[in-house]
């Protein structure tokens, strides 16, 4: 799975979540911006030509598609603060 491509920044950011305590929030955040992952993977299309400025482009199209996946922000969800729906 190309969401793996991103793990490394995922781990970074899983483990600063869990040292600041803001699971929950960030789950619950996921969670309502769901509806709006299409979108936010198209402005990260239009945003690139000036975000690879300070990021590379191909790093910005992976979280792109990763946002673009049907399952795709479940999975970063649960690649963060470890809550499933279950």
């Amino acid at each position: 799975m190309e969401n793996e491509e991103v793990q490394e920044t995922i781990n970074r950011w899983r483990t600063r979540i869990e040292e600041l305590g803001v699971g929950g929030i960030v789950d619950t955040l996921l969670l309502a911006f769901a509806p709006f992952a299409p979108i936010g993977a198209q402005l990260l299309y239009i945003a690139q030509p000036v975000m690879g400025l300070f990021v590379e482009r191909n790093v910005i199209s992976r979280w792109a598609r990763l946002l673009e996946e049907p399952d795709g922000l479940e999975w970063l969800r649960v690649q963060l603060t470890g809550h499933t729906d279950e």
